[in-house]
């Protein structure tokens, strides 16, 4: 239900970095088949260069802490978008992290 609500796009990797979850936002976002991307590696669905700008985040959130970071996404038609991304860690009752929840909006309209 918040994934629906949520005005920008919301996915889950878990902490090998392959997809688990992605809202209808994020697949229309980049206009993916959403049978294509579960399980799927991150560098295989945002591309090389944009996982290694993104890898050092991602480590931070799997070593627990909360990231926030200014971003570029390319839209599928509304070309390149200024973003706000969040990568959030999912830890376990003992404090393992499991993967990571990573919300992202448009703000270019802000800037």
């Amino acid at each position: 239900l918040f994934t629906h609500a949520y005005p920008g796009i919301v996915s889950y990797m878990d902490k090998d970095l392959r997809y688990q979850f992605v809202s209808p936002s994020y697949l229309e976002w980049f206009g993916i088949d959403p049978r294509t991307i579960l399980g799927k590696h991150v560098s295989e669905i945002i591309g090389q260069e944009s996982f290694q700008d993104r890898h050092p985040y991602m480590l931070r959130a799997l070593m627990g802490e909360k990231v926030i970071f200014p971003s570029t996404l390319k839209h599928k038609t509304l070309g390149l978008r200024n973003t706000e991304q969040i990568y959030y860690p999912d830890a376990d009752e003992n404090g393992l992290v499991q993967g990571i929840f990573a919300l992202a909006h448009d703000v270019t309209e802000r800037i």
